[in-house]
Parts: C-alpha cells; sequence; structure tokens
C-alpha cells in the first residue's frame, strides 16, 4: 500500500514582527531627529538628512514638506523625486528662529515605501532671541490734586535667551507725566534675565487727565515695546471771575479765590498767554486790551500735598 502525503503552505501578508525583508521600494533615514545650532535672530542654518532606498524597487516621493513648525523650511526641491535601489534622496531644512528657546516642528515624507509610506522625523532648533519686558505694561496714578504729584517705577528686563540691547528710550506725553533721566547712558545691554529700572514721574500744574507713553527700541525682534501711564489731577477749589474792561486798565484784582497755582485768561471767550499773575493780581499784556469788553480769569485752588 503506499501513502502520499502532501503539505501545502499558506502565504501570509509581512507583518512589524516578521524579520524576512520586505520586497520592493522600502525607506531608510539618516536620523529620526534633525537637530540644529542654537541661533541669534536674522541667523539661519541648514542641515540634510538622507532618505535612502534600501529596497528593491524605485521609490516614488510624493510629498516632503513641514507639516508643523514656523521657523523650518525645505530649501532642496520638493517636487515629486524617484530613487533607485541603493540611492539616495538628500533633503536640505533651513531654520531660522522665531521665537526665543525651543523651536520645534516635523517633516513628513510621503512616498510608496513598503514599510513606512507616511514618515515623520522631528525638527529641533533653539532661537537665542532677545524679548524685552516691561512691567508694568500699563499703570495708572491715583487721582491727586494740583501740584500734588507721585513717581512709578518700570522694569525693563530681557525675557529671552540672547543678549538684549536698550537702544532709545522714547517718552510721549500731553503734560505732566515726564521719563526722569537714567543714571546709566544707553545703550544698555542685558543678558538673559537682566533688568534695569527708569521713573515715570507725574506733576500737575494744572488739572485734567494725562496720559504718557514710554517706547523702548532694542533688538527685540518686534522692534518698539510700549508701556502707558494714565494720570488725572484736580484742584480743591476753582472758579472764575469776569471784569469789564476800562480805559488803561491792565490788572485785575482777584477776590474770590486764594492764592491760586493755575491761571487762564479769555479775552472776549478767546484764551490768551499774555498775562503776569503775582498773588491774586493778574496783569494782562495784550497790547491791544483797550479794544476788548471783557476779561475773564478762570483759577483753580492748589490742594495741600502731604
Amino acid at each position: 500500500m503506499l501513502l502520499v502525503l502532501t503539505w501545502t503552505a499558506c502565504e501570509r501578508a509581512p507583518d512589524s514582527t516578521d524579520p524576512r525583508p520586505v520586497a520592493g521600494p522600502r525607506l531608510e533615514l539618516s536620523s529620526e531627529t534633525l537637530s540644529f545650532p542654537a541661533l541669534s535672530i536674522r541667523e539661519t542654518a541648514v542641515e540634510t538628512l538622507e532618505a535612502r532606498n534600501v529596497g528593491d524597487a524605485p521609490l516614488q516621493f510624493d510629498r516632503v514638506a513641514i507639516s508643523d513648525g514656523l521657523a523650518f523650511e525645505v530649501v532642496s526641491s520638493t517636487d515629486p523625486i524617484e530613487v533607485e535601489p541603493g540611492g539616495v534622496y538628500a533633503i536640505e531644512i533651513a531654520f531660522s528662529a522665531m521665537g526665543s528657546g525651543e523651536n520645534t516642528g516635523t517633516l513628513t515624507l510621503e512616498s510608496n515605501a513598503a514599510n513606512d509610506p507616511n514618515a515623520e522625523v522631528a525638527l529641533v532648533g533653539v532661537g537665542s532671541v532677545p524679548l524685552l519686558g516691561i512691567t508694568p505694561a500699563s499703570f495708572t496714578f491715583d487721582a491727586t490734586g494740583v501740584p500734588c504729584g507721585d513717581a512709578t517705577e518700570l522694569r525693563l528686563w530681557n525675557d529671552g535667551s540672547g543678549d538684549l540691547t536698550v537702544s532709545d528710550l522714547d517718552y510721549e506725553a500731553n503734560g505732566a507725566l515726564a521719563l526722569e533721566p537714567t543714571e546709566q547712558p544707553l545703550p544698555w545691554t542685558l543678558a538673559p534675565g537682566e533688568a534695569r529700572f527708569v521713573w515715570i514721574r507725574f506733576a500737575p500744574r494744572s488739572a485734567g487727565a494725562f496720559t504718557g507713553r514710554l517706547s523702548v527700541m532694542s533688538n527685540d525682534p518686534r522692534g518698539f515695546v510700549d508701556a502707558e501711564q494714565v494720570a488725572e489731577a484736580s484742584y480743591d477749589w476753582e472758579g472764575d471771575e469776569t471784569f469789564p474792561i476800562r480805559a488803561d486798565e491792565t490788572q485785575f484784582q482777584l477776590t474770590q479765590v486764594p492764592v491760586p497755582a493755575s491761571v487762564e485768561v479769555r479775552l472776549d471767550s478767546v484764551p490768551t498767554g499774555l498775562f503776569t499773575v503775582a498773588g491774586r493780581v493778574v496783569t494782562v499784556l495784550e497790547p491791544d486790551l483797550a479794544t476788548r469788553d471783557e476779561v475773564v480769569i478762570s483759577y483753580g485752588a492748589a490742594a495741600e500735598c502731604n
């Protein structure tokens, strides 16, 4: 009796645990992470990633792009490219620091690779970028009486990772607010974390609302960085008196107020700056005063400062 045994082998799709090589195009990257040196602002570095075809069929790259990370750019050609078995596709990536500290991104490679058709490479660079911080960025003085005032300190500091050079301090205000002179002449160079201090003084000579803005120029990528201040002052007591104009009369005696801290003179409702004040006596210096009908003098009584 003859016995015949038959054995049939079943094929299976390769998986990640199968030690046998995968047929077709296969992708091998020179690195899973592409690192760049620390850069200052406006500097650029280029690194090269090698994508090798270790398979036995042409490797077709359909898309090579930065899928995440504004600080990175593919500078070599990103047109579809075919790499023969054993060949290498050199991909050049540029890094320009977009912010202080670590900058990260992702390079995506879409291909017909049998082993990794959607490969990703981590991109890491460090920005050595200065960042100017001003504290407080906004400040409101307590309301006060004329001519009482106050001052506040502003901290200018380097919140970045590269040296900060402060080149200019500009202050604009509509009166009563002023930047006090600094002890150290510009420019200032501040290491990361280092600070300088400036003072803003509020010294009102009249009632009203006042605003000021400090603009600091440095090598911070943003250019000018601003800080704003707001203040308000009032009189303890204020009013006005009206005097008819008589021939050759130029002096007018105020009767209803203590010695004023501030005086405004209007001739026929038009303000004039041609006058002097001595105690309660206001002398109007307008040359054509005799042709006017009346003088209105407004005044405010000063507060007692602590």
